[in-house]
């Protein structure tokens, strides 16, 4: 699935962007008929899938398609906001509104959560073998069995939030928030992060796209700010076990939000002032792959006496 997205790439083909939204688009039916979130686990990770969106932006951004950029980013985005955080989802104001269609929801979600969790016995009382230590080959009639299960329960479920969205005031149930709602209240700067190139994506409600050129060494440096993160939670553990002091994790804390403006958040102020945006404008950040674990929204230049430079989302 991936890998004409990735050769095409490699070798600079016409057909890069198109691979890539392909791919896209069969990694979604391809997590459908997946039946347990081991399983989904180990396809995403064989199939690169975080990478996709990702570098189906960057083969937008080589053909100035900056429309097809925020398309493809908001389409990863959604995907894995829906498939990958589970089957258990607040329904209290639809069950308040809509008790029919709650309860149907609520239904098809336990058959689905059991399904994909369990490892043991599935839904007709057929013993299975482990999921996490066995070979697709070796599941037999049983696994057989749970995919056509995982299948059949998979369309009720798509059917049922069909019919929710189709309710009035319900047409953005289970959706990650699109980008042009967030534009009504705000910039949204979408920051992508890849080994090809790196890039911020500014957009206003009223105006076209603008793009926004980062450092090539940036991929080098979100890893080496990913690990020291890392190290500051075990200093931080540590000192709490220890009820030390906390002064070298805010030293190391103050050092990685730095960075972060430096090579991120400065050029994309910059580029908000030259576009006339007020000073203490809200702004929404909408980072990619790693770069959402890392805290965008408080970078800046601080000392222990006052901040200084620093920009909030």
């Amino acid at each position: 699935m991936t890998l004409w997205a990735s050769r095409a790439m490699q070798a600079g083909h016409s057909s890069s962007l198109r691979a890539h939204t392909k791919a896209m688009e069969l990694l979604d039916q391809c997590l459908t008929s997946t039946p347990t979130i081991d399983l989904q686990h180990q396809f995403l990770i064989k199939n690169a899938a975080s990478a996709l969106a990702s570098n189906a932006a960057v083969c937008a951004i080589e053909k100035e398609e900056l429309e097809i950029v925020v398309q493809v980013l908001e389409q990863g985005r959604a995907l894995l906001w829906s498939q990958m955080r589970g089957y258990r989802h607040s329904t209290e104001k639809l069950q308040e509104l809509n008790p029919g269609p709650a309860e149907e929801f609520k239904r098809v979600c336990q058959q689905l959560e059991h399904l994909t969790v369990s490892s043991g016995t599935d839904l007709s009382g057929m013993k299975l073998i482990p999921i996490s230590t066995t070979p697709y080959a070796a599941h037999g009639l049983n696994f057989d069995a749970k995919v056509t299960q995982n299948r059949q329960l998979s369309e009720d479920y798509k059917k049922i939030i069909t019919e929710i969205r189709q309710l009035e005031g319900f047409s953005g149930f289970l959706r990650a928030t699109p980008f042009s709602t967030l534009q009504s209240e705000g910039p949204v700067i979408l920051v992508n992060v890849s080994k090809h190139r790196s890039d911020a994506v500014i957009l206003r409600a009223t105006e076209t796209p603008l793009l926004v050129p980062l450092s090539q060494h940036l991929p080098a440096a979100i890893h080496h700010l990913s690990a020291q993160l890392l190290r500051v939670d075990e200093i931080n553990q540590t000192e709490e076990q220890r009820d030390g002091p906390y002064l070298p994790k805010l030293v190391q804390l103050s050092t990685i939000l730095e960075i972060l403006w430096l090579k991120i958040c400065e050029p994309i102020a910059d580029a908000l002032r030259e576009m006339g945006q007020p000073k203490g404008s809200r702004v929404w950040w909408c980072p990619i792959g790693r770069l959402g674990a890392l805290s965008l929204h408080a970078a800046g230049i601080y000392t222990l006496d006052m901040p200084g430079d620093f920009m909030l989302g």
